[in-house]
């Protein structure tokens, strides 16, 4: 850079009224400058850094229009403020893993104080650290793979910035655990865990080799197997860096314990209503609950739930299934949910759903 112009610093703003001092370069190289501010920065803050074309190189080269870069101090990561969103564990011969995650909180994130972990109880425990310094925005995604050629091969990618490379721990094709931590203390802080199975796809794939596994809601539990489903054909069996082609976003408002937000679907793979969803709330904790699904003639095809102790809120999810682990015939269904508190308290609730698809 041209010391004089690179020194002048007038020749640079900062968004939000902040005062540049003093502009420096920054010996040997002087390929960068230094700017000494007159207050400090505030964590979590959006700021723009604007460089004047009036910046050149030795060579007179100015550094052209629109030279203008966002930045912030990230704040720590906390439990939970970044989760795991998609995971790819068994990729197609030859392919790679890919770890997506999702900055669900308000805060500006640094990248690089994750750690990646598989903690499986009984194996020796792998790590990789994240070695990019990348704020991640809240809600962003950021996706972590060994070989980003080869996931920008196979999978749309909407934001390649997001796709980073760096070193996995080695995800089991069948099942095996993702944590996301924190190592800047004595104790490491678990940011999210995921223990993820095979079983968690959609029952009727004839093979999972390069399909991801999808968050269906960034608000409900990560280890609740129900929150997972198969990423949809129609977005190419996976979306790195981009919204989860089967999420659900909040559930809907729920005014006498279950509902049913879209009482028919058609469990196709097409990514448009692949699965009943059922919502829950409950005006206590402590239920066990007993949820069947008949058909139009009264036989039992699904058991969802055998005296299952439930959350005080939450969902459940048919995949059109049934418990002999075929694919539920077209037609009218009766969803029969079956509460029981121990102080004695016991409700029954019927809703009807419907298995649709092509004739």
């Amino acid at each position: 850079l041209d010391k004089t112009a690179a020194e002048n610093p007038l020749h640079y703003s900062i968004s939000n009224g902040v005062t540049i001092n003093t502009a420096s370069l920054a010996a040997p190289a002087n390929d960068a400058v230094v700017l000494q501010l007159a207050a400090p920065l505030e964590k979590s803050v959006l700021y723009e850094v604007a460089v004047s074309s009036l910046v050149t190189d030795c060579s007179g080269n100015t550094i052209g229009t629109n030279a203008i870069l966002p930045f912030a101090l990230p704040e720590p990561i906390g439990p939970q403020d970044i989760v795991i969103n998609e995971i790819l564990f068994n990729p197609e011969t030859g392919g790679v893993d890919f770890l997506e995650v999702y900055n669900r909180s308000n805060k500006i994130l640094n990248l690089a104080d994750l750690v990646i972990g598989n903690l499986e109880v009984g194996v020796d425990t792998v790590t990789a650290a994240v070695v990019t310094d990348q704020l991640l925005f809240p809600s962003r995604y950021a996706v972590f793979t060994e070989k980003r050629g080869d996931i920008l091969s196979r999978y749309t990618v909407q934001d390649e910035k997001a796709l980073l490379e760096n070193d996995l721990p080695s995800f089991n094709d069948d099942e095996g655990n993702v944590t996301l931590f924190r190592a800047d203390t004595v104790l490491a802080t678990i940011i999210d865990a995921f223990d993820y199975s095979e079983d968690f796809h959609h029952p009727f794939l004839d093979k999972v080799d390069g399909i991801s596994l999808e968050r269906l809601s960034t608000e409900s539990p990560t280890q609740n197997r129900n929150n997972w489903h198969s990423a949809a054909k129609s977005a190419g069996f996976a979306t790195p860096t981009y919204q989860n082609s089967q999420l659900i976003g909040n559930q809907a408002a729920v005014d006498d314990f279950i509902e049913i937000p879209t009482p028919t679907f058609s469990p196709d793979g097409d990514g448009y209503q692949d699965f009943l969803t059922i919502n829950f709330q409950t005006d206590k904790p402590g239920y066990a609950a007993q949820i069947k699904i008949f058909d139009a003639e009264g036989r039992l095809v699904k058991t969802l739930a055998n005296t299952d102790l439930i959350a005080t809120e939450g969902f459940l999810r048919w995949d059109g299934d049934t418990d002999e682990g075929t694919k539920a015939r077209i037609g009218i269904y009766v969803l029969w949910v079956e509460l029981f508190h121990p102080d004695g308290d016991k409700r029954d609730f019927k809703k009807t759903c419907v298995v649709a698809g092509r004739l």
